[in-house]
């Protein structure tokens, strides 16, 4: 696997991604987090979905989760979206979260797996009836 994360060649480098993720290899993930401004989309999205096979998130990943709500890869904001429930409990600005999330539900041209993503977790960000209220619109 650390053959795989030092490759220059980025489709091997997201394959080392991928490894450690299915092997919960958290100290290979922490190296890749530190560089998340230089991966591309896909090696961002696989990172988070690397992510998603722990049932605990390290403290450290918290920060790249958060970025990644609004990353410029629709697949990565999915996938980043969908691990807000393994850590909203632990956050201390979850209002700055769930508006974060909520623009991103508004934004016009979001793609529609990410609204899904959002749709699903939102029941952990808002009240019961404010979460009738504003799905009213996707039904």
């Amino acid at each position: 696997m650390k053959e795989y994360l030092s490759s220059s060649y980025w489709e091997v480098y997201n394959k080392g991604i991928k490894l450690a993720g299915a092997l919960r290899a958290e100290k290979e993930l922490f190296y890749v987090s530190n560089k998340m401004s230089s991966l591309n989309g896909f090696q961002r999205r696989n990172f988070f979905s690397a992510l998603n096979n722990f049932s605990v998130i390290h403290k450290n990943f918290y920060h790249n989760i958060i970025n990644g709500i609004n990353d410029s890869y629709f697949e990565a904001r999915r996938e980043a979206i969908n691990l807000i429930p393994l850590i909203i409990d632990k956050l201390d600005n979850k209002d700055e979260i769930r508006k974060m999330i909520l623009k991103r539900a508004d934004c016009f041209f979001e793609r529609w797996e990410v609204k899904c993503s959002i749709i699903k977790i939102l029941p952990l960000i808002m009240a019961e009836e404010e979460f009738y209220q504003f799905t009213k619109k996707y039904q």
